[in-house]
């Protein structure tokens, strides 16, 4: 009879288990269809400022994408100007996951250096 019990508090634990999974790919499939709709809608509107070049509009789907940026720089003698620039983006339709970008301040004009802009093409 113990045998049984135990066997029964096994596969309780085992579907709670599996109802805790299906919950969490429940909300990651909301989480994806929404970010799906965001990004078919604001791919017109960047057909439209690449059309226009309209700068506030750009700015507007850049912030509708990315929730935070995050520079920082660093002494690197090897790099042109002695500095090495860091750029940690964060995208509002993935909260989660923070993509790092690397490049040495040298690729950036001088009077781009310290700021941060978005760049389209």
């Amino acid at each position: 009879m113990e045998a049984v019990a135990g066997e029964a508090a096994t596969l309780r634990e085992l579907l709670e288990s599996l109802r805790a999974q299906e919950a969490l790919v429940g909300a990651q499939e909301a989480h994806l269809t929404s970010a799906a709709k965001m990004l078919m809608k604001l791919r017109g509107q960047v057909e439209e400022v690449e059309r226009t070049n309209d700068t506030a509009r750009k700015r507007e789907v850049v912030e509708a994408l990315v929730s935070r940026v995050t520079v920082t720089t660093a002494d690197d003698p090897a790099a042109r100007g002695g500095k090495r620039a860091t750029v940690a983006v964060r995208y509002a339709f993935n909260p989660s996951r923070v993509v790092a970008l690397e490049s040495s301040t040298a690729a950036l004009p001088q009077s781009a250096r310290g700021t941060l802009a978005p760049s389209w093409g």
